[in-house]
């Protein structure tokens, strides 16, 4: 379907009100509007079955009703939306927006704005399903009961991504999660919630959130302004994170009852009272235990309440005092606010606000470790700016001295020319547009290099070699492969030097962190995971500027009708104008 207006139709005894797709079906809808439509699910747009895939690229989804859940979309197949927009749709249930039920769901540079439900104003992801959010828009949902801009149930990711001015009847103005929630530069602000979680509130699930900024979230009647985490079995993980200025009914800007780990990052004052952390307020029963609260490299610009049951691992610096309990020999406490010398929050370069130290800063060079909350080392900061920038890593999210790696290396005109014609490598056709070839280029030109025949051009066999089979090679080979694979790639794909040079970034990274877990299959979840805890991946996309807002042309690529590559890593014998994006 291309430059259609599907509108004012309705299936109000079942679903799809504009489109029904179902039987195993695949579609791409294209240039096209959806509206005024109204179904019992999926008030707009059905995707039924778990066989079922679509694809909406630059399609308006707006003003459509569901009688039950998913008021513009309703998913239980493949979905995936690209430039699109899903806006004004309203559900009686789950998802004014999305809901998907099984399946995947996947938006690009997508904008979900103004819709309501019950719960899930914005996006409903129940427990058989996953979602995967990339440069896009959650903004100005609403909800009844919970969740006001997502409901996530089972797995989401989001990156480069905004959580923004939503709200909900009760608890999780941004988002009620009781799954797994992997937040990646991206920013959770504004949002408020009737009770508690006015940024985020956790239902027993998990949550890491790395180089990502929760700011001025509001609980009205309840805790955790920024998040709560209320339970014994919910676990929280920030690392290179700021939380700043969220406000509670004096319970601070993070409420804690579960297990959080905290590292190397800024929680600045919470509105209400100052409170930045309040530990031990458990929703089970009134004899509940305090929550398990481990921070080290932390600046906590205000004070802990309640009963703290804090573990420091030292770094750390209070500036109010010694509310928190800090105990390590390396923690400063009563730092006052002339000595910490911690900036308003700002945009400082890099895709999220933070705040700034200024020179003299008591936590200028005070970190200890500088790891995240994984264990690995801190490559850079929350902006992506290189670590450390003196002789040791700074406290808190923020590095002063860090030089921000060059952006946008990768998105030239000369070098998404590139994008636009790469077919081959390596006997496989690498399938993508702008965020996908050169992972794949990259990925087969340092660890499959084993596997080749003959190797890519411009790749020393003995570099290239090392993931694949020589995980105990020389350590002066494993410091050469940057360059390796900076010039394997330039010469393999006429990249330019200074876009080839982040993929060398990535791998040197890489073959320091990730040999035992990408020895096997550089394209693993294992891999994959590790790559992203060990900082490789940030370091990729402060170089190349692949994570930004990207429009690559519509000239650039076409959308095929093989679906059942949108959830590989690479296809074989597409042809030459099968494009798609993952």
């Amino acid at each position: 379907v291309t430059g259609s207006e599907l509108s004012a139709n309705t299936a109000l005894d079942s679903h799809g009100g504009g489109i029904l797709n179902t039987g195993g079906a695949w579609a791409t809808v294209q240039d096209t509007v959806v509206s005024l439509n109204g179904a019992f699910n999926g008030g707009g747009i059905s995707n039924d079955n778990i066989d079922t895939a679509l694809v909406l690229v630059r399609v308006e989804v707006q003003g459509n009703t569901a009688a039950n859940d998913g008021g513009g979309i309703n998913n239980g197949g493949t979905l995936q939306l690209v430039d699109s927009a899903v806006e004004a749709n309203s559900a009686n249930n789950y998802g004014g927006g999305i809901q998907s039920f099984s399946g995947a769901t996947e938006l690009i540079r997508t904008s979900v704005s103004g819709n309501q439900s019950f719960i899930g104003g914005g996006l409903s992801n129940f427990p058989d399903a996953e979602a995967t959010l990339f440069a896009s828009t959650v903004a100005g949902n609403a909800t009844t009961n919970r969740g006001g801009g997502i409901d996530n149930q089972s797995y989401l990711a989001l990156t480069n991504t905004r959580i923004a001015s939503n709200s909900a009847g009760a608890d999780g103005g941004g988002i009620l999660n009781s799954g797994t929630l992997i937040a990646t530069r991206s920013t959770i602000s504004e949002n408020t919630a009737a009770s508690s979680g006015g940024g985020i509130e956790n239902y027993s699930g998990w949550i890491d959130l790395d180089s990502s900024t929760v700011s001025a979230n509001v609980s009205l009647a309840g805790g955790g302004g920024g998040i709560e985490n209320p339970f014994p079995d919910g676990t929280l993980r920030l690392a290179n994170a700021t939380v700043s200025g969220n406000s509670s009914v004096g319970r601070g800007a993070i409420e804690n009852a579960g297990t959080a780990v905290v590292t190397a990052s800024t929680l600045s004052l919470g509105v209400d009272d100052g409170t930045v952390l309040w530990d031990g307020a458990c929703l089970l029963s009134p004899s509940c235990p305090p929550g398990a609260l481990t921070i080290i490299d932390t600046i906590i610009d205000g004070h802990c309440m309640g009963a703290p049951a804090v573990s420091s691992l030292g770094g750390n610096i209070e500036s109010h005092g010694n509310t928190c309990g800090l105990g390590h020999p390396t923690d400063q406490v009563f730092v006052p606010a002339p000595s910490l010398n911690l900036q308003p929050l700002a945009n400082n370069g890099g895709p999220t606000h933070t705040h700034a130290l200024l020179p003299g800063s008591a936590a200028v060079d005070s970190a200890i470790e500088c790891v995240n909350a994984a264990g690995f080392p801190l490559l850079v900061d929350q902006r992506g700016a290189a670590r450390p920038s003196g002789p040791a890593c700074d406290s808190g999210a923020f590095e002063l001295g860090g030089v921000l790696q060059p952006v946008a290396q990768c998105v030239n005109g000369a070098d998404r020319a590139v994008y636009g014609t790469l077919e081959f490598v390596d006997g496989n056709a690498i399938v993508s547009t702008c965020t996908g070839a050169a992972d794949a280029i990259a990925s087969d030109c340092v660890f499959g290099s084993a596997l080749s025949s003959p190797p890519l051009p411009g790749c020393l066999n003995e570099a290239t070699d090392v993931l694949s089979c020589h995980p105990n090679c020389p350590q002066d080979v494993i410091d050469a492969l940057d360059q390796c694979v900076a010039s394997c790639t330039a010469g393999a794909t006429g990249l330019s030097a200074a876009c080839a040079n982040c993929y060398g970034a990535w791998a040197g990274c890489g073959a320091q962190s990730c040999v035992p877990e990408c020895s096997a299959d550089v394209g693993s979840p294992l891999c994959l995971d590790c790559l992203e805890a060990a900082g490789c991946t940030a370091i990729f996309d402060a170089c190349s500027g692949l994570s930004a807002d990207v429009d690559c042309g519509a000239s650039s690529f076409e959308y095929t009708q093989d679906f059942e590559s949108l959830n590989q890593a690479s296809a074989s014998a597409l042809s030459a104008d099968g494009w798609i994006i993952w």
